[in-house]
């Protein structure tokens, strides 16, 4: 432990660079991996916050295989990329055991050095613009181990007498990039609106052109063909429309890590466009327009299919997805305010549940012979939850949920469970030297959660 009132230069009997900003470096090894933790003065011997480093007595769940930063295609011929795998281990150990999480507001070059300083070039990227120095990317391959544990509770006239949860799931952010954002009135967004419009005549023109030949409708498609002289003044007003919009992609980002990078959620009901989004085109009808890309447990596309990790864990997978959602947004006489016309909902989708009970029973304390195997009852609940979590509160009726083995005698509900882990590579890139969003890789646990 370093205090922030400690005068660096007395602990370490000098001062090797006067009045100059210096860097404390401390370099360690536990278990078989290699921590570094790096640090700032303030010139005079001071560091900012207090340095507290505490190894835990077991091995975390979270490890690193390999991870650079700088050139995309890493570190060629001993140039172009810094191996950082000594300083993410260094971060786990100061800050969270068991959660690596950087911010989008931190400084990646402050915090890993910059693997091409001196060297400065003005690039353009589609997605973000003109950015100035050398493109560079963190790359990470990761492996997040599952956990097993067991849960027990006792009930009193069919009710717990505490609520019982498992949530503690493996957290991998982002898992959700927005390539491009829009909103407003593009040339690009005029023209998917009408090549919709113009899929969708033509559907309707099929059944117009069944009913003129005498086979037969159905009511059903009967009742589209009012749509088609409304889809032919969209047609005409997209034809027409001016086009201005404002880029809106760091703002969606946001979005997305504001629910932990895994969802990205727009509910016409609840969002002030205006606020969120500006004014461009005040009084006409516009579009949101997201193109987005879900990277998955394995954005490099590298790691084996095994069911299971290093450790013997079993495995999660979260595939691999690009989207695209165009919105109309109306705005006239008749609607003052900017109105979403459809909920937005992005969510990455996993292959597995996070959580898998392996055992569940409930009945006698201590009579095995008068208990209930409920092993499926719990797995169907965690399936309706997501996947993600399994929760019963200590107001609901336990006999109606799994039945009563042996009535009229106290009862608990035991259940063994495992959750399943990711093995895999995520890449982020750097925009100005900061990442393109939050970073998080791990478990956020709570103390009871954490077992040698």
């Amino acid at each position: 432990m370093i205090r922030d009132d400690e005068d660096l230069r007395e602990v370490f009997g000098g001062d090797p660079y006067p009045m100059k900003r210096k860097r404390l470096t401390i370099r360690y090894q536990h278990f078989k991996f290699v921590g570094c933790i790096r640090i700032l003065d303030n010139s005079v011997g001071i560091i900012p916050k207090q340095l507290l480093l505490v190894v835990p007595p077991f091995s975390t769940f979270i490890h690193f295989t390999a991870a650079t930063y700088g050139h995309p295609k890493g570190v060629v011929e001993g140039r172009g990329a810094y191996d950082v795998v000594e300083i993410l281990n260094g971060r786990l150990d100061l800050y969270d055991d068991n959660l690596l999480e950087i911010r989008s507001d931190e400084n990646l070059c402050a915090l890993f050095d910059d693997p091409s300083i001196g060297m400065t070039i003005h690039i353009f990227l589609i997605d973000f613009g003109w950015l100035t120095g050398r493109r560079k990317v963190l790359k990470i391959d990761y492996v997040i181990d599952g956990r097993q544990g067991e849960l027990e509770e006792e009930e009193v006239s069919g009710l717990l007498l505490n609520p019982v949860a498992i949530h503690p799931t493996p957290i991998i952010s982002p898992l959700i990039l927005i390539e491009q954002a829009t909103y407003g009135v593009t040339h690009f967004t005029k023209q998917e609106k009408m090549n919709e419009i113009e899929r969708e005549l033509f559907k309707l023109s099929s059944i117009h052109h069944k009913k003129r030949s005498g086979l037969p409708v159905k009511k059903e498609e009967l009742a589209k063909l009012w749509k088609v002289e409304g889809l032919k003044k969209w047609y005409d007003y997209w034809d027409t429309a001016p086009e201005e919009s404002v880029d809106i992609t760091g703002r969606v980002q946001q979005m997305v890590e504001e629910t932990g990078g895994q969802m990205l959620e727009i509910n016409p009901e609840t969002i002030d466009l205006e606020a969120e989004f500006g004014s461009p085109l005040p009084g006409q009808h516009k579009v949101l327009h997201i193109e987005y890309s879900i990277i998955g447990h394995d954005s490099e596309m590298l790691t084996s299919s095994e069911e299971v990790t290093e450790n013997g864990y079993p495995k999660n997978f979260i595939r691999q997805k690009k989207g695209l959602e165009l919105v109309t947004v109306l705005e006239d006489e008749e609607h003052s305010i900017p109105t979403l016309q459809e909920h937005i909902q992005i969510t990455a989708p996993r292959c597995l549940a996070l959580i898998e009970c392996d055992k569940a029973v409930y009945g006698h304390r201590f009579d095995t012979r008068r208990v209930y195997d409920v092993t499926a009852q719990v797995n169907g609940r965690i399936l309706r939850s997501g996947g993600h979590q399994f929760f019963i509160d200590d107001c609901e009726e336990l006999n109606m949920i799994f039945g009563d083995p042996c009535p009229g005698v106290r009862k608990k509900l035991w259940v063994k469970y495992c959750t399943r882990g990711f093995a895999g590579s995520m890449r982020v890139e750097n925009i100005n030297d900061y990442p393109q969003s939050t970073i998080q890789l791990g478990y956020r646990l709570r103390e009871e959660d954490l077992e040698p």
